[in-house]
């Protein structure tokens, strides 16, 4: 064997060895200019099982040097760390909102916002395409990628005769999103003609692009909520702030419905849950489940996390430090503050238990919330008030779906709603198990992802807009 290269093991199991070694390089055991000559390496292939004998008899330390390589193939295949690359693990001490500052202006600040307008701009001019300037107009939304509910419901529905949502016509949307809608209705005959019946044709189309303006004011406010809470909550993950602000799917799909409104009310949720704030995190999500169904299923990866300490303190399993700087350590090292303040075991108990019943202050505001936006509508018209959920529940395989394409593809499924939703139990079944079993805690952004992904990715509906949703 040529000297300096090291054996078949050490290359395999320490991912410190480097995969190229030059034998003019010094190395530690041997300085140059000390003359010392080093062994010879007999290596060879045939000792390569029983390293790995050895390595995975020490468990799960050994299976991680097993699979030492692997973990870092970035090292091995791109050469040595860069100037200027950045160390996730190390920990944070300027949070990006100081940094780029002049005086008491803050560049990052205007980077954020500014890459928030210039994509919400970029939306408006693709959307721009499918509106009509007369009635005789004839527009290919689908061809050119420009569809919008926005519009066409508006003249759909009746709201540009005048019709009111769920008084007059039923609204295929939580009440929540029907307030919103009719909302820029009303301000769309406040600067515009009053709706009704009575209209020509041109003046409702001029009416319905009104309607359009407004409401793309309305979401937009809505987006830049969003921006700021992303900001708020991950302060030392600069460029996943900008990923949010930036996002091509703001540029696609912000603008095809109003799930941006629903968006900002569970963005505001969340970060009051990061807060420690149950009783404003449930008035959150209260209301953001009444514009949009789909916060339910982060509920349930909330309830997760807060079994996790009581669960993994049953099995007696201890978790892992999380790494420096990161979000999941903020939230650890709060947990452990008030571990340690617990000076007895009813104490201790009482914090172990704490999140279980911040869970349950969350959940009963919410419902609460939720309640008190519904009311109205369902005294006044009960039977438009159910119409969003008798629909969707009767409703099949639509586009985007999994199970449309299979039966595009020969394969029907006529209970697609049942296999939906067993598939569905089972997956959250499975974020749970991870939830818990994880050795250090999963950020609140992760649960919650993983949650609405899984929703989106088995629902028998799918709508371009819903990747909105895992913002």
């Amino acid at each position: 064997m040529v000297s300096g290269v090291p054996s078949l093991a050490d290359l395999w199991f320490d991912s410190q060895v480097p995969l190229l070694t030059r034998s003019e390089e010094p190395s530690a055991a041997s300085p140059a200019g000390s003359g010392d000559t080093p062994a010879e390496d007999t290596a060879n292939w045939r000792d390569l099982p029983g390293a790995v004998a050895e390595a995975t008899g020490a468990g799960a330390r050994g299976l991680t040097q097993f699979f030492g390589p692997f973990a870092d193939l970035t090292r091995r295949f791109g050469g040595r760390r860069g100037t200027h690359a950045e160390d996730l693990t190390a920990p944070t001490e300027t949070k990006p909102a100081r940094l780029l500052m002049v005086g008491r202006f803050s560049l990052y600040a205007l980077v954020v916002f500014g890459s928030a307008t210039l994509a919400w701009i970029i939306g408006m001019l693709r959307q721009g395409r499918c509106l009509q300037s007369s009635p005789s107009d004839s527009i290919n939304s689908f061809g050119w990628m420009c569809y919008t509910d926005i519009t066409v419901l508006y003249q759909a529905r009746g709201q540009a005769a005048g019709e009111v949502l769920y008084r007059d016509i039923a609204w295929e949307y939580p009440v929540l999103s029907g307030y919103f809608s009719e909302f820029a209705a009303r301000l769309t005959g406040l600067f515009g003609q009053t709706p009704s019946p009575s209209l020509t044709s041109e003046q409702q189309l001029s009416n319905t692009n009104l309607y359009f303006a407004i409401t793309t004011i309305l979401l937009f406010i809505c987006f830049l909520v969003v921006v700021t809470v992303q900001k708020q909550w991950l302060a030392n993950r600069p460029w996943a702030v900008l990923a949010v602000a930036a996002s091509p799917a703001i540029m696609t799909a912000a603008l095809i419905n109003w799930d941006l409104f629903a968006i900002a009310l569970t963005s505001l949720a969340l970060l009051s849950v990061t807060r420690r704030q149950p009783i404003l995190a449930g008035l959150w999500f209260g209301l953001a489940i009444a514009a949009k169904f789909y916060p339910v299923v982060i509920l349930g990866g909330l309830l997760a996390l807060a079994l996790r300490p009581i669960v993994r303190a049953w099995f007696k399993a201890p978790d892992r430090p999380a790494p420096p700087g990161s979000n999941a350590q903020a939230e650890s090292d709060q947990d452990a503050t008030e571990a340690d303040s617990a000076n007895s075991a009813a104490s201790l108990m009482k914090a172990r238990y704490r999140p279980l019943l911040d869970y349950g202050k969350l959940v009963a505001t919410a419902l609460g919330a939720w309640v008190l936006v519904n009311l109205p509508v369902m005294m006044m018209n009960f039977d438009q008030w159910k119409f969003f959920y008798s629909f969707n529940q009767d409703r099949g395989p639509d586009l985007g779906s999994p199970w449309y394409a299979l039966n595009l593809t020969g394969f029907p499924t006529p209970n697609a709603q049942a296999w939906a939703l067993g598939l569905m139990i089972i997956g959250y079944l499975a974020i749970a198990l991870i939830i818990v079993a994880a050795p250090v805690s999963p950020r609140l952004g992760q649960v919650a992802f993983l949650c609405v992904a899984l929703m989106v990715s088995l629902n028998t509906v799918y709508s371009p807009q819903y990747v909105l949703w895992t913002l």
